[in-house]
């Protein structure tokens, strides 16, 4: 019995000398830098082997569904799938990744915070969401691509369109949309708050079908300028397709600022500024409602029928 006592002891003194915390965090946190090397073990904030190299490695191989990708310093970090709940931080300056796509669960969660997408003007869509539960973005930076920034298309068995969240983000310098969303299930949302717009050819376009009941999008505090095209363009064939703009401008806009075209698409627009484009709200077919705090001065203020509301 004494004997045994001691190898127990003994046993619990070795355990007790390793601080195994790390090892245990390891799953669910993972470093990234631009010293860093994709080798089995990689993901520490220091020591041997250190941080992983890239986006890629770190998601396959170190990070459990629900864990942390962490960015140590500026560097480029290569495309990146994702197949599970993830999010990717950059706190440590700018980190750079060609592409994002997202392949996840209709229950995952999915956000990029601190990231820079560029496509160096090869690239052909910046995030590409597949499917997920929700997705955010906030303090990125999507630039340089030839056919959208984000591509906001759910096609998962979900009865859920999903929700793209974008907050405190700037696109510029695309030869397509801003913001490209195709809804096909209920529900789906976009959610654009603080975001800056400039040098697209279109700001947002939101395309919904039959299924999308209950879809739509809100735009506020942002600033949607420099256009091609259309600032935000809302095209509905099925029902129920919502859209509310406010405390926004739009300026310089070789189409129209706001457009609808979809017997069953509603867009609201409230305390925001247009100037300087073709048309300023075009409502092709369906219901825009503008409220007399917006200042429209276009070279056709309105086309279509538009509701005034008055505010006192």
């Amino acid at each position: 019995m004494k004997r045994g006592f001691f190898y127990a002891t003994a046993l619990l003194a070795v355990l007790g000398f390793f601080d195994f915390s790390e090892a245990a965090s390891a799953a669910t946190k993972a470093w990234v830098s631009g010293s860093g090397q994709d080798v089995a073990g990689c993901g520490g904030a220091g020591g041997t082997p250190g941080p992983c190299r890239t986006f890629q490695y770190a998601h396959d191989n170190i990070i459990s569904p629900g864990g942390e990708i962490f960015v140590r310093d500026p560097s480029a970090y290569g495309p990146l799938v994702i197949t599970k709940a993830i999010t990717v931080t950059s706190q440590g300056g700018v980190a750079f990744s060609p592409s994002i796509t997202i392949n996840a669960s209709a229950a995952d969660t999915v956000t990029l915070e601190g990231i820079t997408i560029d496509g160096l003007q090869t690239g052909g869509v910046g995030v590409q969401v597949n499917n997920a539960f929700a997705v955010n973005l906030v303090n990125c930076v999507i630039q340089n691509l030839a056919t959208a920034g984000v591509q906001f298309a759910p096609t998962g068995p979900s009865q859920f369109g999903g929700y793209l969240k974008l907050s405190y983000s700037r696109f510029t310098k695309i030869n397509g949309p801003a913001v490209s969303a195709n809804l096909t299930s209920m529900g789906g949302q976009i959610l654009l708050d603080h975001v800056s717009i400039n040098q697209t050819h279109d700001g947002l376009v939101g395309n919904f079908n039959a299924s999308s009941i209950g879809s739509g999008f809100s735009i506020s505090n942002s600033a949607i300028d420099q256009i091609v095209g259309n600032g935000v363009a809302a095209n509905s064939t099925g029902t129920g397709a919502l859209g509310f703009i406010t405390n926004t401008s739009m300026s310089f806009l070789g189409g129209s600022a706001v457009t609808t075209n979809g017997q069953s698409v509603f867009v609201g627009i409230s305390r925001s500024n247009i100037l300087g484009c073709g048309t300023g709200l075009n409502n092709v077919a369906g219901v825009i409602n503008s409220t007399n705090d917006n200042m429209i001065a276009c070279l056709t203020p309105t086309s279509g029928t538009i509701g005034q509301i008055q505010y006192k």
